[in-house]
């Protein structure tokens, strides 16, 4: 299973890709029709994704230091 990172990585080459290729949506070739998911929705899932990213590496370089008076 990919990481959360790995997956906010996976919808920037997504956008880029649907930008590049302008945007298109809905489209149909002979009797074959592809439709994608909306921008605005790709980008819902990519804030909660980076949200879970930022989660998971939080803490990670978190120092605890614990202070006493001396006597």
């Amino acid at each position: 299973m990919a990481t959360a990172a790995e997956i906010v990585a996976a919808i920037d080459l997504y956008v880029s890709g649907q930008l590049e290729a302008g945007g298109v949506q809905d489209y149909m070739i002979g009797s074959r029709r592809i439709t994608r998911y909306p921008i605005a929705d790709i980008l819902k899932l990519r804030s909660y994704y980076a949200k879970q990213a930022a989660a998971s590496t939080r803490g990670a370089d978190v120092t605890y230091v614990k202070f006493t008076r001396p006597g």
